[in-house]
């Protein structure tokens, strides 16, 4: 079993836990000592899933690129996001922008993949992208 957090192979079981549909088995990782089950992906794992969708957008942005939006798509706490976002811009995963977003007179910070910056973008995928 691979660690979600830190890709570490060290893991051992770590006891079930009681779901709606049945029990899950629960890992414990040795490095980072953080508990995971296999359903569970990590928020960074989820918001590039999700950022993923976003790919060549442009001026005026979706506001489902803002952190609000990010946070409200995936169910989350806004702070959470904001942290795990913060540590991928860190980790040059993804680049935040300051530009103008649909519905909003003001200028907003927007997350892009740097991934899909560097390839040229692509088509935009998402629906409602260009109206």
């Amino acid at each position: 079993m691979i660690c979600p957090h830190c890709s570490a192979t060290k893991t051992v079981k770590n006891g079930k836990r009681k779901t709606r549909w049945g029990y899950v088995q629960k890992y414990k990782c040795k490095v980072c000592r953080r508990e995971f089950s296999v359903r569970n992906k990590t928020y960074c794992e989820r918001v590039r899933e999700y950022l993923r969708r976003y790919c060549g957008a442009e001026e005026p942005y979706p506001f489902e690129i803002t952190g609000e939006g990010i946070a409200m798509a995936l169910g989350a706490n806004w702070g959470t996001i904001s942290r795990v976002l913060s540590r991928m811009c860190r980790d040059g995963e993804v680049t935040s922008k300051t530009g103008r977003v649909r519905g909003s007179t003001r200028k907003r910070k927007v997350y892009l993949l740097r991934r899909c910056m560097e390839e040229g973008g692509g088509a935009a995928t998402a629906q409602g992208m260009r109206s």
